[in-house]
């Protein structure tokens, strides 16, 4: 009778990352990230004062518009990475069935 880790290349190692230190170090890593970057942009919108302009008689922060133009650049950034680096499901499926 073979064991479940004889099918695995990897062995015990792989199998721990892939269901322990992946799990819990991803969330932590984004969670870091994320609070740098607000950190950052805070910190870079500081620094333009508190001026403003009226657009339709309104009072417009240049800080608001640089802030979602950045959070739109870092969004749409992330996506198209996270997308990049996803597995393709098809391929495995194709390897699997030849």
């Amino acid at each position: 009778m073979a064991h479940h880790d004889e099918h695995n290349d990897r062995g015990a190692t792989g199998n721990v990352k892939d269901r322990l230190v992946i799990p819990i170090l991803l969330p932590v890593i984004c969670l870091v990230i994320t609070v740098a970057l607000i950190v950052g942009i805070g910190e870079f919108l500081l620094l333009f004062g508190h001026e403003y302009f009226n657009v339709g008689g309104e009072h417009v922060y240049p800080q608001v518009l640089v802030a979602l133009g950045l959070s739109l650049i870092f969004l749409i950034g992330f996506a198209v990475a996270a997308a990049w680096l996803a597995p393709d499901d098809d391929s495995n499926e194709s390897r699997d069935s030849h």
